[in-house]
């Protein structure tokens, strides 16, 4: 089928950074098409239960150079990356309790992870919304949101929660703009 890049102009491509995601659309296809834009990075996983089945799917999501980052001790590999000039793909819609703080999503308060904000208050990266979504004629297409803006407070605690709840306020968008995905 067709491809197509919608807001590949929001992301500075020299720079580096977070592109946050969901488990929405085709996002597993996400470290892969991004390569092909010059994205290289790499992206924090979870192993699937069944050996043969992560094996399989592990080796789909390294093929070109993305990187598969297993989620325990991955802080410092992804400031490396980023440093680096590269991307970290996040899917942030699971469900979080170990660094996480509260946040409402679709009106409902839940616990959201902090890495990507976490990540932006360390490296100073910008945290671009991104999707891989089908379009009603069959195209599957990358769509690249304007970084999360933020202030810096200072007070740790609340940037914390502040970023969060903008990337969480992302991917209700997303979800809102593509509900049957």
């Amino acid at each position: 089928g067709e491809f197509a890049v919608r807001g590949i102009e929001n992301a500075d491509l020299e720079r580096g950074g977070l592109l946050i995601t969901a488990h929405l659309g085709n996002w597993e296809y996400l470290g892969v098409i991004g390569q092909t834009l010059g994205m290289r990075g790499g992206g924090i996983v979870r192993p699937f239960d069944d050996a043969r089945v992560d094996a399989a799917i592990d080796e789909i999501r390294r093929s070109g150079k993305f990187e598969t980052i297993g989620k325990d001790g991955a802080g410092k590999r992804l400031m490396q990356l980023i440093k680096d000039g590269g991307y970290v793909v996040v899917a942030i819609d699971q469900s979080a309790r170990e660094n996480a703080v509260p946040t409402t999503f679709f009106g409902h308060r839940c616990w959201s992870t902090i890495a990507p904000a976490m990540i932006a208050l360390r490296s100073k990266a910008p945290i671009y919304p991104t999707f891989i979504v089908e379009e009603g004629d069959g195209t599957l297409a990358m769509i690249v949101k304007p970084a999360i803006t933020f202030e810096r407070t200072g007070h740790m605690r609340r940037d914390l929660v502040a970023i969060t709840q903008k990337c969480q306020d992302a991917i209700e968008e997303a979800v809102r703009d593509h509900p049957e995905q």
